[in-house]
């Protein structure tokens, strides 16, 4: 089995999912998603049938998973993702079979953007207060032509004579 390299790119707040696909159908015994400057930690170890949060790096208690073991599929969904989470991930995998090594299969740099600053923010909230003054001002209005025709109803005389 080959290794496959890339990189990712991601904004700040983001999921991103980095791939690992497994060729063999042989079932999996083994995920092991690490990040090469983390030491001992791993981001996510699958292990007996379910995730081990005892070995996991506190960054990544909460926020990782797996995307689809059951189609082979093993890439690492990482949620809201930080400056912090720039780096270098590594999965490895065990399975049965004739071959039960541990195996790299796929290692994914992570490149996070920072948040916009701060200004920025002010700047894109200032450009949304303008249709927000238009969707009020569009909803008063609807809201008054409902109530003038309402009230247009009940001081119009009645053009029907009830049945005796």
């Amino acid at each position: 089995m080959s290794c496959f390299y890339q990189t990712i790119r991601s904004e700040h707040g983001q999921t991103v999912a980095l791939p690992c696909r497994l060729t063999s159908r042989d079932p999996v015994l083994v995920v092991e998603w690490s990040r090469t400057d983390l030491g001992s930690d791993y981001v996510l170890l699958f292990r007996d049938e379910q995730i081990d949060p005892f070995n996991q790096h506190p960054s990544y208690q909460n926020r990782v998973g797996m995307k689809d073991l059951e189609n082979r599929d093993v890439s690492l969904v990482l949620v809201d993702g930080t400056t912090d989470d720039n780096g270098t991930y590594e999965c490895r995998v065990v399975q049965t079979g004739k071959n039960r090594r541990k195996q790299l299969i796929s290692s994914v740099h992570l490149v996070v953007a920072p948040p916009p600053p701060s200004g920025e923010k002010k700047k894109n909230q200032s450009r949304t207060v303008p249709g927000l003054i238009v969707s009020l001002f569009l909803f008063s209005l609807v809201v008054s032509a409902f109530i003038s025709l309402t009230l247009w109803k009940k001081k119009r005389p009645e053009t029907h004579r009830p049945v005796i």
